[in-house]
């Protein structure tokens, strides 16, 4: 079956195909949906340059962590952590984005420029 419209007008036909499917069988596995699921995520970031540059940011700064000693000792004196990047995996790379900028940008920016990486500061 070919759905076509909105978010709202998929949700209903796979929800009611995924109760048939688990009503009709004793365990329910998608193969390689986690992966199509990546592949799709990907494809779709690839496709808005704003998020690229974003990301490719968001990426340099994780990296720095994990390169550096004086950077992640002066984000561990404020109470935060940033995890390693990984560009194929989009939910870590949403909980990479996601600690960054739980880190508040004036103390972020202030570490950055203290270890000498004013280019990568946030706006």
């Amino acid at each position: 079956q070919v759905i076509h419209g909105n978010a709202i007008n998929i949700i209903e036909p796979i929800k009611h195909s995924f109760d048939n499917i688990a009503a009709n069988s004793e365990s329910l596995r998608i193969p390689r949906s986690a992966h199509t699921i990546q592949l799709v995520i990907n494809d779709d970031l690839k496709q808005i340059s704003s998020i690229q540059s974003a990301l490719a940011k968001v990426s340099k700064i994780a990296n720095l962590s994990h390169r550096s000693t004086i950077f992640p000792e002066k984000l561990e004196h404020i109470g935060r952590s940033i995890l390693k990047a990984n560009k194929t995996r989009w939910n870590r790379q949403f909980s990479t984005v996601a600690k960054v900028l739980n880190i508040p940008p004036s103390e972020l920016n202030e570490i950055l420029v203290f270890v000498k990486y004013k280019d990568f500061c946030l706006l």
